[in-house]
This record gives structure tokens, sequence and C-alpha cells, in this order.
């Protein structure tokens, strides 16, 4: 697994996103295994609605393209309910 894992890190910027409602949301044993693989790029998303912005805010980030604050106020001016969800997922992360 850590060898693929690597080969994917030489190209692309690698997350683990675990939305809540989903079958692992919530297991600290499974958020341990991939955070020991991946770090700060495991996102625990409480939220199931709010993957998309997730995504789309972790892609911006990732391309200093903007920042956390504008970029949850951008979801919040084009009337996007998930900005407190993301803020919550993003500034957690370890």
């Amino acid at each position: 697994m850590r060898d693929i894992l690597d080969e994917l890190r030489r190209k692309f910027h690698v997350f683990y996103l675990l939305p809540a409602g989903t079958s692992y949301a919530g297991n600290r044993e499974v958020l341990g295994i991939w955070r020991g693989l991946l770090g700060q790029n495991v996102i625990e998303l409480d939220d199931l609605d709010a993957v998309c912005e997730t995504i789309a805010l972790t892609v911006g980030l990732g391309e200093e393209a903007i920042d956390l604050a504008q970029g949850l106020a951008d979801l919040r001016d084009v009337g996007s309910s998930a900005a407190d969800t993301v803020a919550r997922a993003l500034t957690d992360r370890a």
C-alpha cells in the first residue's frame, strides 16, 4: 500500500476524505491508518452533503489559488450551506 501511495504522491496530491454517513465514518482505527499514511491529508467531514465543496476548496488551497477564509466566504456568497462544515473539516486537519 505504501508503495502505491508513494507512486501516486510523485504525481498527485493524495487525500482521504471520510464523510459522515459512510461505512467507516467516525472509525478511529480506519482514520488512524490513513493518518499514518497521509498525515494532514486526511479529512473527516461531518456532513455528506458538503463533499463537493470540501474537494473544491481543498484543490484551491493546494494550488494556492485561494486561502481558507476567502474560500469559505466564496461558498457563503454563492449560497452554499456547507461553509461551516467545510471550515470545521479543513481547520481541524492534524
